[in-house]
């Protein structure tokens, strides 16, 4: 599930090593904000669980060829 640019999914990435190289030395929610995702904001938190939904869809329908 990749959107935008090739440069604006570069500079993501960029954002989320930063986070993963902090070694939580800041407060969780003030970690993320500094890697640009604020969830105090009820859209942020939507598009996790949207994304998550897709996910488990995904994994069900995957599962299902399993059970044949």
């Amino acid at each position: 599930m990749t959107t935008g640019s090739p440069e604006s999914r570069k500079a993501a990435t960029e954002r989320y090593l930063t986070l993963l190289k902090s070694g939580g030395n800041d407060h969780p929610m003030t970690q993320l904000k500094k890697a640009g995702v604020d969830l105090t904001q009820r859209a942020t938190v939507q598009a996790v669980v949207d994304q998550l939904d897709a996910l488990v869809s995904r994994m069900e329908g995957e599962a299902a060829k399993f059970a044949r």
